[in-house]
């Protein structure tokens, strides 16, 4: 199974998606894309553990890296660690993957692809076009689900004193 949820930012996608998906592994590039479902399981301590809701294991892009080498290795590993039993590695324990804020992902996938590619525009859509496919093959080489969580426009941040992201 594959989803895409797309809409304004601060709709509550991440949260419901969450809530409804917790064994996914969540990749997302704001460490604090999951702070709302956090809040609302605090708040909420007897419903989430009634409906089995708690935070998603998450890994954190490093934006001052270039995502597609992380991105095709993930792809290879997920595909791998799927053809495994359970012992075998860290993503054989998730029944899917989500990718939150893919826009944002997206956004700095192309600006990669465009400074590998220079003028070869051609060039560059061939390599858009694998990493989509690589993308939706995920459920199907697989058999575990993909979710991407998408935004209208990116969202804005604003750092803490503390050195945390907060959405504004």
């Amino acid at each position: 199974p594959a989803c895409l949820f797309y809409g304004g930012i601060g709709l509550g996608k991440s949260t419901e998606v969450g809530k409804a998906f917790p064994d996914y592994l969540w990749v997302q590039s704001n460490p604090t894309g999951l702070a709302p479902l956090s809040d609302w399981i605090a708040k909420n301590p007897k419903e989430a553990e009634e409906k089995n809701i708690r935070l998603p294991a998450r890994m954190n892009l490093d934006r001052t890296k270039p995502i597609m080498p992380w991105l095709k290795d993930f792809f290879q590993n997920w595909k791998f660690g799927a053809s495994q039993d359970k012992k075998a590695g860290a993503v054989s324990q998730y029944k899917g993957v989500v990718f939150d804020e893919w826009s944002t992902i997206s956004f700095h996938i192309w600006e990669e692809i465009q400074k590998e590619y220079g003028k070869d525009k051609w060039g560059a859509i061939d390599a858009l076009k694998d990493y989509h496919v690589r993308l939706t093959q995920i459920p199907k080489e697989t058999d575990r689900g993909l979710i991407l969580i998408s935004h209208d426009q990116d969202p804005k941040y604003e750092e803490l004193p503390n050195g945390i992201l907060t959405s504004k």
